[in-house]
This record gives C-alpha cells, structure tokens and sequence, in this order.
C-alpha cells in the first residue's frame, strides 16, 4: 500500500480515480491519497506528467 500527501486540486484527484488510487484517512484524521499498490501510484505519476507536459505551449 502506498500513501501520499492529499491533493485538493480536482484535475489530481481524477488522475487518482484513473490510477485506481482512493482517498482515505490517517491516524490524525487528515485525508491522503492511497494506492493498492506501486504499479498504481507509478501509474498517477505518470498520467501527471503526461498532463503537464500536454499543457506547455508548443
């Protein structure tokens, strides 16, 4: 299981539903993001650098 820091940004919690990644609690009651496992965390890092790179100007 992997966790990171919760994003409130829309456009990263819907590459968090497409990675298959949920919101979820820790122990202080803080929202974060979690993953079942690497290859879906690996996958929100790559859809968000796949979004960055299609917004520079060409």
């Amino acid at each position: 299981m992997q966790t990171i820091q919760f994003d409130d940004r829309p456009e990263a919690q819907r590459r968090l539903s497409q990675a298959g990644g949920y919101i979820d609690f820790n122990k202080k009651g803080q929202p974060v993001f979690k993953f079942k496992n690497f290859k879906d965390y690996q996958e929100y890092l790559r859809l968000g650098v796949e979004a960055f790179q299609g917004g520079q100007a060409q």
